[in-house]
């Protein structure tokens, strides 16, 4: 046995010199052919996956192992001289899963026809599961009422999805995720999320690991997703699918207009094509998705961009008179001057609001030999110009292209092209609804694009060996803006968002901050996986990922076109008709941004999969993964901005950050108790970088105020260390449990802490490692899988976990001071996303190709706050601890109803799908001070917090939004769940 892994070591030492591997696209089937009389193996029996060219001979006792099958549903046929002939129909086989088919052959002394069994298309028990692993097929997928794979994922035990939406495994944060799709890294690492969209209709499979996942992956402490696409077959098939609908609810004192049902305010188009090609061995496969959507938040044009109002006694300036002809009266008492007249919309500050002061031009009545300055009938009111209308809040539109190519070339080689590309552009309300609700044309929209490429060449060098040959260029752009060109005439000084007192609407204006960004990945895999001594499934590669980051921010600054040192700030700035005023991007000191960065990664492991049969099954590996963040940050901080007197720039004494460099242990073991148990434990060592975002912030040291923010590329990557023990057991021939225990240690969490410079009184927030978190908790899966002449199918999952973490508020007390040496207290409290009780259900009555009814049931504790007392009654001893309450229980249910039909050899349907079928009002955001979504405290403790607004829409001043709208304004619908949503569809399928 030594001398045995002696062979194995060096081996493995010469090959890793090679090149990569990184993430499982393919899955094996292995077992035992043998007589159905004796038990005996037989040895040189043919295997054969039917309709491809994967097989294997079995070895002398019998045995065969078949790699490099990809994930799905196959016929695996068997041969030999003086047997019958066997074949296997419904042989699933899953990504990095070992599908194990033991095969009995016939004696048979006369040629008899092929022998059919039906095998376990889902096999109840993973005996060799070392991790937790979960595959999701596209069946699956498709029968389920979703229609994004975040969906599907957040499913998951282990799984919790945050009130935004985001996706958080085991206490992690959302962004320690690894996606990879079919083998290749897809994330984004200047926020660390995917950098494109993956459609529904474009993925076989999805495998969800959320642990301790093993070494074959890495830059990750939570969980990794990775996603198999479809290619084409040897027969032309294709789908359309077409769904739409609107929201409904009986909630309308929430969310106003939600009877105004449009039947395509939320519309969504998929189609797939894929087949064989003009040439032998060419195949493709393509899809597309479109999705549209208005949303459910609805605000009212009441004010146009240029509508900011002024009080009547800001009208300051003086106009003069003008004579016969129109020039300037001259004043008898001031020679050489004109004769002025005080601005005719001139009054008290408790007159109405004069809005669109600057478009209103001032009028001349004649008076004999002069003309006075007067305002026209109309402009008299100073109404706002806005037409009423309603605009929605939160649309999107966004498509999905996916399509490949794949040439086998020869029955052990192969190689894809495939593209993926991903555009979208969205409003987001949740930072924009309550300050443009009246306003909505000045609100920013976002636009995101992003276009994948990838090679693939796949060589099998014999039953047991191939390796995967991988080149990737990823392009991802994001901008954010209002208007597109910075000289768009739209764009309005800043001072033009002048908000109402105290309710904060803005009366015109429009958003001023630009952000462009984009980013090219080059990546180049080279993947090996042999099948060594019958026992041993030997994984090992490098990845290389090169990174060239741009990044440009700044806001719309505007100056005085004949004065460019000028800039204009104010409305009195350009109360003179004279003034001209252009926009242009600000320098540096007054906050423009811009940077080039190109960051390296690279990555090592090598991993021994040991399958001792039915007796262990050990899954061992070590990773090895290398960061240069190509940066420099300033080791002296705080003696630099102690002593900086009039600078604005904390460079002077730049170093160049040192690459990081880590090494992860990883092991797991499956031990079976049972044809029917497994128990598993797993130990393992997990690193993330930081995401560049933070790491790259103010990267011109800039110094804009008393506290200014710094990154820093010189902190450590942040390390996990995770322990896990598990059982599977068959309790019924179609029903599992799962129990699984776990234990998170998380260190070296990158935290923006407070530091106050050696003179004690400067301060700055700086990256650092200060910050620590652990998550422990149990999961219980319950799944029943549809058998042959049943129509029932369900899984429930279960979490109770505990995920806390330092405390970081108030943010002014957690410090760390230079002089004394001295930090505050901090101790241990539930992180934001947090919650201690999570259970998905899903259940489904189906017959195929007849009907389908399914549901999902989410439950979730609600997240944690932190509890506050009304502003006018607070005291600074009135502090809760961070995060020490709870908002309330959340549920909701989904449901999809399909009816198939065959009309002329096409397969159609008819659906119905439903989201929060019982227009459940989840409460995901509460008022601190009450602890409710809708009610706000200060409503009793200052009754008089809106006096101001109401006594001014009771005198009927003209411009102010209606009184109803102040008497609403803390039922606020972004505090609660979106209502119902019902939409009908059609596909086709061929």
């Amino acid at each position: 046995m030594i001398k045995r892994y002696s062979v194995l070591c060096t081996t493995l030492s010469i090959l890793i010199s090679l090149n990569l591997l990184i993430a499982g696209t393919t899955g094996k089937i292995s077992g035992k052919v043998t007589d159905s009389k004796t038990g005996d193996g037989i040895p040189s029996a043919i295997v054969t996956v039917i309709g491809s060219t994967l097989g294997a001979a079995t070895d002398a006792n019998g045995n065969y192992v078949i790699v490099n099958v990809p994930p799905g549903t196959y016929s695996v046929s068997v041969s030999y001289i003086g047997y019958q002939s066997t074949r296997v129909n419904n042989v699933g086989v899953n990504v990095d899963y070992t599908t194990t088919l033991n095969i009995q052959l016939r004696e048979s002394a006369v040629e008899l026809g092929e022998f059919v069994v039906e095998g376990e298309r889902n096999p109840l028990i993973r005996q060799d599961q070392t991790n937790p692993v979960i595959a999701v097929t596209s069946e699956n997928i498709q029968a389920l009422p979703v229609t994004s794979i975040s969906e599907v994922i957040g499913l998951q035990a282990g799984v919790v999805t945050s009130d935004d939406g985001a996706l958080h495994v085991r206490g992690g944060r959302s962004n320690e995720i690894s996606f990879t799709l079919n083998g290749k890294s897809v994330n984004n690492p200047y926020e660390n999320f995917s950098s494109i969209g993956v459609a529904t209709n474009a993925v076989q499979e999805v495998t969800v690991s959320t642990g301790t996942f093993s070494a074959e992956y890495g830059n990750a402490l939570s969980g990794v997703v990775n996603y198999v696409t479809k290619e084409g077959g040897a027969k032309n098939t294709g789908s359309f699918r077409v769904f739409s609908g609107d929201y409904y609810s009986n909630n309308e004192n929430v969310f106003s207009h939600i009877k105004d049902i449009d039947a395509f305010n939320n519309s969504r188009v998929e189609a797939t094509f894929g087949g064989p090609t003009f040439l032998d061995d060419l195949t493709f496969y393509a899809s597309g998705v479109y999705d549209r959507g208005k949303g459910y938040l609805y605000g009212t044009r009441l004010y146009n961009t240029t509508d900011f109002y002024v009080t009547r006694d800001e009208f300051t300036e003086r106009i003069a008179y003008l004579d016969s002809i129109g020039n300037p009266f001259p004043d008898p008492n001031n020679p050489g001057f004109p004769f002025y007249a005080n601005d005719p919309r001139l009054g008290r500050n408790d007159q109405p609001y004069y809005f669109n002061p600057l478009n209103r031009s001032i009028l001349y009545q004649h008076l004999g030999f002069f003309q006075r300055p007067v305002l026209s009938s109309q402009d008299s009111l100073g109404a706002p110009s806005g037409d009423g209308g309603l605009v929605s809040m939160n649309p999107s539109e966004s498509y999905n292209i996916q399509g490949n190519i794949t040439y086998r070339i020869s029955s052990t080689m192969k190689i894809k092209y495939e593209a993926v590309y991903d555009n979208g552009k969205s409003q987001s309300a949740s930072s924009y609804y309550n300050s443009y609700r009246f306003n909505p044309d000045g609100r920013p929209t976002n636009y995101s694009n992003g276009l994948l490429q990838s090679l693939d060449w796949t060589h099998t060098l014999s039953n047991s060996i191939f390796y995967t040959v991988k080149l990737s260029v990823s392009d991802s752009e994001d901008k954010t803006y209002t208007y597109e060109n910075l000289n768009d005439p739209r764009y309005l000084p800043a001072f033009y968002q002048t908000p109402l007192p105290i309710v904060g609407f803005l009366t015109g204006g429009t958003y001023l901050g630009r952000t462009f960004r984009t980013l090219r990945t080059i990546g180049g895999k080279f993947d090996l996986q042999a099948q060594l001594f019958e026992d041993h499934e030997v994984k090992f590669g490098v990845e290389v990922r090169r990174h060239e980051l741009q990044l440009e921010d700044y806001a719309v600054e505007f100056y005085d076109v004949t004065n460019p040192k000028r800039v204009i700030q104010k409305f009195t700035d350009v109360y003179s008709d004279s003034l001209r005023y252009a926009a242009r991007k600000p320098d540096a000191q007054s906050g423009y941004t811009f940077y080039k960065k190109e960051p390296l990664q690279f990555s090592a492991y090598i991993q021994d999969k040991i399958e001792l049969e039915s007796s262990l099954i050990l899954n061992a590996g070590v990773r090895y993964e290398y960061f240069d963040p190509s940066s420099k940050y300033n080791p002296n901080l705080s003696s630099a901005i102690a002593n900086r007197e009039n600078s604005f720039f904390l460079n002077q004494d730049l170093t160049s950050a040192k690459p990081d460099h880590t090494i992860s242990p990883r092991v797991s073991i499956a031990y079976p108790i049972t044809d029917q148990g497994v128990i598993r434990f797993s130990y393992g060592h997990f690193y993330q970088i930081g995401n560049l975002q933070r790491l790259y912030t103010n990267n011109n040291f800039r110094v804009a105020d008393a506290q200014p923010i710094f990154g820093n590329a010189e902190v450590k990557p942040q390390r996990s260390v995770q322990y896990e023990i598990g059982l599977q057991q068959g309790l019924t021939p179609d029903l599992r449990l799962e129990l699984v225990g776990f234990y998170k240690d998380v260190r070296d969490y990158i935290f923006r802490q407070i530091v106050y410079s050696i003179n004690g009184r400067d301060r700055y927030e700086a990256l650092t490692n200060l910050d620590y978190s652990n998550t422990r908790g149990i999961t219980i899966s319950l799944y029943q899988r549809r058998i042959p002449g049943t129509l029932f199918s369900s899984s429930i999952d279960y979490t109770f976990s505990v995920a806390e973490g330092n405390r970081t508020e108030p943010r002014e007390d957690f410090f760390f001071s230079e002089k004394s040496g001295k930090s505050a207290e901090t101790f241990l409290v539930p992180v934001s996303f947090d919650r201690t009780h999570v259970l998905n259900a899903s259940l489904n009555f189906s017959e195929p190709d007849d009907f389908s009814i399914s549901n999902i049931l989410r439950l979730q504790s609600g997240a944690p706050y932190t509890a506050s007392i009304p502003a006018s009654l607070a005291t600074q001893l009135s502090r809760f601890i961070q995060n020490s309450s709870t908002k309330p229980l959340q549920w909701s249910v989904d449901l999809k109803a399909e009816k198939y039909f065959m009309i002329e050899g096409l397969k159609y349907s008819l659906f119905l799908q439903v989201d929060n079928i019982f227009d459940v009002q989840n409460e995901i955001d509460v008022y601190s001070n009450s602890g409710d979504a809708l009610y706000n405290a200060n409503q009793v403790a200052n009754p008089t917090e809106f006096q101001e607004i109401r006594t001014r829409i009771g005198k009927n001043h003209v411009g102010l939004p209606p009184l109803s709208t102040i008497d609403k304004y803390y039922l606020d619908p972004r505090n609660v769940s979106r209502p119902r949503l019902v939409r009908f569809g059609l596909s086709v399928i061929f």
